[in-house]
């Protein structure tokens, strides 16, 4: 039996590494030279080449006035920025290269997580395919911005939630919970996808009647 458990893990692995090179590929191609770099790439890929402790508190400026209510972005392409950028020579090419990784991990994530929650490895690759090769997340995944990111955190969020992994410990629970409310950070228009979390982190222990595990799931 232990066997057979690991073979399964390692097979759901081996089908999530395919969708996962595609929607890399296909997301990367030719990125060095049709790399949309306007003003939003210029400023905040700038903001990316700072020092840690210069980042700022608050997340870029929106297209209806004020900013995102959080830093989640600007730290997450920092750390693209040292881990990846490196090998571009720090161009701004980079962070669209570290931000399709970011997406098409957690692409994979959810096909594995829809796998195990419909038993049907046919069903989760359909859906991956659809949601990998959307016209628009695939227009958005050439560029630094923050749709793509904030949909990548949501939808690794959700796929935890499906698994059922935040159940093992307060301390998982606290993970996608901050995965969660990351993404509302960083873009918030997934504010829907946020509070879908939130109410599933919420709804067993409400339902169980355990209040303390209930507040630790409550968002901050």
């Amino acid at each position: 039996m232990p066997g057979s458990v690991e073979r399964t893990r390692i097979r759901r692995v081996l089908v999530a590494a395919a969708p996962f090179l595609f929607a890399l590929v296909i997301r990367v191609r030719g990125i060095d030279r049709h790399f949309w770099l306007l003003g939003d790439q210029i400023r905040d890929w700038g903001i990316a080449l700072r020092p840690f402790h210069e980042l700022p508190l608050v997340g870029p400026a929106t297209h209806v006035g004020g900013y995102t209510i959080g830093p989640a972005y600007y730290w997450i392409m920092w750390a693209v920025r040292v881990i990846v950028g490196p090998w571009f020579d720090n161009l701004p090419h980079a962070g669209g290269i570290g931000q399709a990784v970011i997406e098409s991990a957690a692409d994979a994530l959810l096909l594995i997580a829809l796998w195990r929650r419909t038993e049907s490895v046919w069903i989760a690759l359909a859906a991956a395919l659809v949601i990998v090769t959307s016209s628009f997340d695939v227009a958005l995944s050439a560029i630094d911005w923050t749709p793509p990111i904030a949909s990548a955190l949501g939808k690794a969020a959700v796929a935890l939630v499906l698994i059922g992994w935040h159940r093992a410990s307060a301390l998982r629970s606290g993970v996608v919970a901050a995965l969660a409310w990351s993404a509302l950070q960083v873009y918030t228009g997934v504010v829907f996808v946020t509070a879908g979390v939130f109410v599933a982190l919420l709804a067993e222990p409400l339902v169980r009647r355990e209040w303390r595990t209930a507040r630790r799931a409550a968002p901050p």
